[in-house]
Formats: C-alpha cells, structure tokens, sequence
C-alpha cells in the first residue's frame, strides 16, 4: 500500500534522501490515509448533514470541497515538517510544500469520486455539483 502511495505523492516532489525517509516511516500511506478520511467525511457532511434545500447550491459544495483539501494539505505540511524537524532532519520547505500540493489533488479526486457515489443516497443535494 505504501508503494502505490509513494508513486502517486513522488509525482510531485522527489528527492532521494527526503523520498526515503518518507517511504520508511510509512507517512506516504499516513497521509494517502489522512487524505481519504478528509475526503469521506467532507462528503459524507455534505451529502447526509446538510441534505436541505438551502445547501443544494454549487457554491456550498465547492466549500466543503476546498475544506477538505486545504485540511488534508495542512495536515500533511504541518505533520511531516513535525515530524522531520523534531529528529533534527533538515529539508526543503519546497518539499513539504509539493506532497501538502499533491495532497490537495489527491483529495480532491476522492471528494469528486465520492460526490458521485453519495449523491445517490441524498434527496435534496442530489443534482449537485453535476
């Protein structure tokens, strides 16, 4: 699992040294992981809370899909500089910033993909995004 993670966020920053030590403390499945539960939640609030007339509007649904993106992109920023910064690890902030990026992308995706599944399942939100 950790594999296919580690392919998809070094699409967007890899550097040998930093990419290894992301890979062997499994933070790439970490924040693949963190990014699938931000989109499902997000999308699970949209499609199950706020199932009224009054949030069946595009606008709303782009909300609720940005917040959990920028989410997602902070946890991951914040975490992994913690993480690399409290063992005195120094690296780029260049490269926090691409896989927090990659992040976005990636939970983006999962809450387009999950907004057409849970849409199914919603009376009032149901014509939204599309």
């Amino acid at each position: 699992m950790n594999d296919f993670f580690a392919s998809f966020y070094e699409k967007f920053y890899y550097a040998t040294d930093f990419s290894l030590e992301m890979f062997e403390r499994f933070l790439y499945q970490r924040y693949a992981l963190a990014a699938i539960l931000c989109a499902l939640a997000f999308s699970l609030i949209y499609y199950l809370l706020l199932d009224r007339p009054k949030f069946a509007k595009r606008i709303v649904w782009l909300i609720m899909l940005l917040l959990s993106a920028i989410i997602s992109a902070v946890f991951l920023y914040n975490d992994c500089k913690g993480i690399f910064e409290n063992e005195s690890l120094d690296f780029p902030s260049e490269a926090y910033s691409a896989l927090a990026f990659g992040s976005f992308i990636l939970t983006t995706l999962l809450f387009i993909v999950l907004s057409l599944l849970f849409k199914k399942i919603s009376k009032n939100v149901s014509k939204i995004p599309f």
